[in-house]
């Protein structure tokens, strides 16, 4: 690290309190003087400032290589997953709670379909889980076992015939259902349950994508048949619905019927792989194995053999990063993801049998209030000033040793399949990514601050990132722009984020996982949705969004073209700042077999399932079984 970045770093560290109890804003600025079926297909939005896309990658470029096992799983033993923060084990009934599922719940509940294990690394290698939700085309069934989309919008589902919800001697509430079988009738109930149910007002994806939820129907078409219609964006429908990642798990109704909801941990009865067995809240939560789990393994040397192998998983919350990090040097964990870059590279170093895989994490970029039009970020001049006012190749080089990505927006190079790499964007777009702080000063200028103007900062309160934001508080102040950092407890930060609370900037918090697809059908730059309503919109994005989405779904690779079109003109418009991201590490002991590095927590009913430990290797580790 240079001693201008040390100095700033130092500097940040010793201000940390202050702008803690100091967070006023700013003055605001002065303002200057004066879907159906798809038809027949339509040519997609160019973009304003056209562009020549390369040719998208046939097959997921892979940070490490990730062997394949062929040995055959062994049952029994445990895994430790050491996690960061107690939301991860809280929220059990996602519609009792609008901010929708608790990651510890997808060991329990299982949805409509699913990621598909056979499709990824295991099995045919065509999408890579490794950083989270990735191509359509990687779902696949769950608890239903086929459907049919007779049009966009409509899904017509096989509900699989053998699964049980589980009998889990810990539970009172698993006696109401008895280890039955599921029926199409609580799949009908689960999703009305979720969209219109009056029980459930705050239910995430009534809270999230009203517009959405309201228009969707679901009907029982057979004994074994259910039909869904999404009439209204049936992409976020898919996402947040018959996938349901963030919001739908599938509930016995008994147990909703009796107790209310599935608050309690303790009271739920899923159909997944594994039975909480305990719970302390905020704390940890424990797992054993669903003697009666319906699926097998699909792929590898244990194809055909009972899931799942393992006799319990573990879930332990450690908020603090130096405990967590001892864990795993310790063979305390057996797994972790969400390690900052400079702390996995030195757990690896010291121990080089520990099992890695770098991925790129979400956010990193500055998002700008551009809702608010008093603001200067409604003038593009200025929103290209603060792009070339920020010094990306000093941060990559310096803060993150270069292993860092800096062209990751709107589309980050994990989805290899649409990403356009920034030497092949127009000239326009690759100015916005070199330092120039006096280029910066001459927009400015034009755009009416020919001294620059004062603005905010919301920062999440920890020294790492207000560390980062005072580098860039120093760049910005280069080209005339003077910057208040605004400190916030995390919780605080992340609800206003969500929100779009702040008042004029807030940074962007790197966290696990890629972004979501359906960001990505959002265009990226089309303004977040505030109750199903975008916040800002920009109508070369609108557009596009609205003929990607006679696509989406039924014609993906219309939808793909569609979206690659728009990607350098949205990367022009620059209606957020994005910064470097770092890579981050998901870590697992050398015994844990069968895991390929997944960091998302969705896929912790799909990989926890799948791995298994090598009990005779930790033995001789560890001298424990």
């Amino acid at each position: 690290m240079n001693k201008n970045i040390l100095w700033i770093v130092a500097s940040s560290l010793m201000a940390l309190s202050l702008m803690m109890a100091a967070c006023a804003p700013a003055a605001t600025p002065t303002a200057p003087a004066a879907p159906t079926a798809p038809i027949t297909p339509a040519a997609p939005v160019a973009p304003a400032t056209p562009a020549t896309p390369t040719a998208p990658v046939k097959e997921p470029p892979q940070k490490e290589a990730v062997a394949q096992s062929s040995v055959k799983p062994k049952y029994g033993g445990s895994m430790t997953i050491l996690l960061s923060v107690p939301t991860q084990i809280q929220n059990w009934d996602s519609a009792a709670a609008p901010i929708g599922k608790t990651e510890a719940s997808f060991l329990v509940y299982e949805q409509i379909v699913g990621m598909d294990w056979a499709k990824g690394i295991p099995g045919t290698g065509e999408v890579d889980w490794g950083a989270g939700v990735q191509r359509f085309e990687g779902w696949g069934p769950q608890l239903a076992e086929s459907w049919q989309i007779p049009e966009l919008g409509t899904w017509i589902f096989q509900i699989r015939r053998g699964v049980r919800y589980a009998l889990n001697p810990a539970s009172e509430a698993s006696k109401l259902v008895n280890g039955r079988e599921l029926t199409a009738d609580d799949i009908v109930y689960n999703v009305k349950r979720y969209v219109s149910d009056p029980r459930f007002p705050t239910a995430g994806i009534r809270n999230s994508q009203g517009v959405m939820a309201r228009a969707v129907t679901v009907n029982k078409t057979g004994p074994w048949e259910v039909t869904i219609k999404t009439p209204v964006n049936p992409w976020i429908g898919f996402f947040w619905l018959i996938w349901g990642g963030n919001s739908h798990h599938v509930a016995a109704p008994e147990v909703i019927d009796k107790y209310g909801s599935a608050t309690d941990p303790m009271k739920s009865v899923g159909t997944g792989p594994f039975m909480l067995s305990d719970f302390v809240a905020g704390s940890q939560a424990s797992f054993v194995r669903n003697p009666n789990y319906w699926k097998t393994e699909p792929v590898g040397p244990g194809k055909g053999m009972q899931l799942p192998y393992l006799d319990k998983v573990n879930l332990l919350v450690v908020p603090d990063d130096s405990t967590r990090l001892a864990a795993m040097r310790t063979s305390k964990g057996d797994w972790i993801t969400a390690v900052q870059l400079e702390d996995g590279k030195a757990l690896t170093k010291n121990d080089p049998t520990l099992q890695f895989k770098k991925y790129l994490p979400t956010g990193g970029a500055i998002s700008l209030k551009l809702e608010n039009k008093s603001l200067p970020f409604k003038d593009i001049r200025v929103r290209h000033a603060l792009m070339m006012a920020t010094d990306r190749e000093v941060i990559t080089r310096d803060l993150y040793g270069g292993e860092a990505e800096s062209f990751v927006w709107p589309t980050p190079p994990e989805y290899y399949w649409l990403f356009i790499p920034l030497k092949d964007m127009p000239q326009s777009v690759q100015a916005l990514y070199k330092y120039n702080p006096e280029q910066a000063k001459k927009l400015l200028a034009e755009a009416g601050y020919p001294n620059g103007f004062k603005t905010t900062m919301d920062v999440r309160g920890t020294a790492g990132d207000v560390d980062r934001a005072a580098i860039i508080k120093d760049m910005w102040a280069k080209a005339g722009i003077e910057v208040s950092l605004i400190p916030r407890e995390p919780t605080t930060f992340t609800s206003m984020g969500s929100q779009r609370a702040w008042e004029q900037m807030q940074m962007g918090v790197f966290a696990s996982g890629g972004q979501l697809l359906t960001s990505l059908f959002s265009m990226g730059f089309r303004g977040p949705l505030l109750g199903g309503v975008p916040a800002w919109l920009d109508q070369t994005a609108e557009d596009a969004f609205q003929e990607s989405q006679k696509y989406v779904i039924v014609n993906m690779p219309k939808a793909d073209e569609i979206y690659r079109s728009i990607i350098p003109y949205a990367a022009e418009q620059a209606t957020s700042i994005p910064l470097p991201i770092p890579y981050q590490y998901t870590l697992w002991q050398p015994w844990l077999k069968n895991v390929y590095g997944l960091a998302r927590f969705e896929a912790y009913g799909m990989w926890t399932q799948e791995a298994w430990v090598d009990q005779d290797m930790k033995q001789q580790m560890t001298g424990r079984r």
